[in-house]
């Protein structure tokens, strides 16, 4: 039989996930319905993909 202590990080780290994914849910979907946006976005957007890159480029450094 598999110990728990080996179980027990991989259970911890999901259930944080788990309760983290919930509550995000929860709080942006109150957040657009309380707030919702008038009209399309005017003005420069920067994109999503060049911070993702550059924060997998710190990590690709820093490890």
């Amino acid at each position: 039989m598999v110990s728990f202590a080996y179980f027990f990080p991989f259970f911890f780290i999901g259930m944080w996930v788990l309760v983290c994914f919930i509550i995000s849910k929860m709080g942006w979907a109150d957040l657009f319905t309380n707030y919702p946006a008038p009209a399309d976005f005017i003005g420069t957007r920067i994109g999503i993909i060049s911070a993702v890159l550059i924060t997998l480029i710190i990590i690709i450094v820093l490890f």
